[in-house]
């Protein structure tokens, strides 16, 4: 699982493209002083980005405490100690502090998925504005989600100005959809609209690195023998290694395991029409996010890559570049 270190690096080359990205455009069309758009943009992007890395940070500094936590919770229970008795009270003052932290933690996670949300919104309408879309907030209300749409219609429908940073899709499609699905969707569904009751916890080794959201479905709210077998059809889209083992593999036998899995890698899974029947079952009933570690890698990763690929196509194209510039952003 990746380190501190190695995010950091991903963070800093994130930041490194945004101002590469900023100054392409600011030295290519060199505007007149003045409010514009597509500066503000970039301005904010600086500020959700920081906002991920510094919650990325509390993550790694909270999951580090809880280990020591439970190393000094074993020393603080004897290991004879009968069932039923009520433990130390230093082992307790221990679980007290641990769960504390738990709670910092999942509120972090949570915040993670509601910043990494503003921040791939914030990149889209870079893109927006790169492809030289004219007012993009108010055509586009969900910026990333609307651009996914768009990237995914058929060539003769595409709107034209998409054209222009459509190899951004031909590229970064898995990386796109992975995030619009294990960040967006999950957000959307689990977090913030919750129409149903939901289990919501979190997951974790005892002594591991890993850290994740844990929402299910409660037992008894679905037909849950039917949401079962509408799970098991869809083993043709899990991963290589669970289709071809024995009947009695655990994830073959375990509905929830099963969606699950399959929703971690929903980014690789071709056709629209079985990513939306993925989503729609995971929705019903619910379940564990990839530890934070990952999603703010995927996340990072993709800002590299597709900021990378904007001032790549800013520089090659600077006349189709829209800066939003004063008159345009004016209500009408």
């Amino acid at each position: 699982m990746i380190d501190g270190p190695t995010l950091n690096r991903l963070e800093n080359s994130a930041e490194k493209m945004l101002r590469q990205l900023s100054k392409t455009v600011l030295q290519g069309l060199k505007p007149h002083p003045g409010p514009y758009a597509f500066f503000n943009h970039v301005a904010q992007a600086h500020e959700r980005l920081g906002d991920c890395d510094r919650t990325v940070k509390r993550l790694f500094d909270g999951r580090k405490r809880l280990t020591q936590l439970e190393h000094l919770k074993e020393s603080a229970v004897p290991r004879d100690w009968p069932p039923g008795k009520a433990f130390p009270d230093e082992a307790q003052r221990i679980m007290r502090q641990e769960s504390e932290l738990e709670r910092y933690m999942k509120q972090d996670l949570e915040t993670l998925y509601l910043f990494g949300g503003i921040m791939l919104d914030q990149w889209a309408l870079l893109a927006f504005y790169v492809a030289g879309v004219i007012r993009p907030e108010k055509r586009y209300g969900h910026p990333f989600r609307d651009l996914v749409i768009e990237f995914e219609k058929e060539k003769e429908v595409r709107t034209f100005p998409i054209a222009r940073i459509y190899p951004i899709w031909t590229r970064l499609k898995s990386q796109m959809l992975w995030l619009y699905y294990q960040i967006r969707f999950y957000r959307n569904k689990f977090i913030v609209h919750s129409d149903r009751p939901w289990q919501r916890g979190t997951g974790r080794s005892v002594f591991g690195e890993d850290f994740n959201l844990w929402i299910p479905t409660p037992p008894g709210w679905l037909d849950d023998i039917r949401i079962d077998d509408e799970i098991e059809q869809l083993l043709y889209l899990a991963p290589k290694h669970i289709r071809e083992a024995p009947n009695g593999h655990w994830e073959k036998t375990r509905p929830r395991a099963l969606i699950e899995r399959i929703f971690n890698g929903i980014g690789d899974i071709e056709k629209k029409v079985d990513r939306k029947n993925v989503a729609r079952l995971f929705s019903k009933v619910g379940g564990s996010t990839p530890s934070f570690q990952i999603v703010a890698e995927n996340l990072l990763q993709f800002l590299c890559s597709a900021l990378e690929q904007l001032n790549n196509i800013a520089k090659t194209d600077l006349g189709s570049v829209n800066i939003g510039r004063s008159r345009e952003c004016t209500e009408e």
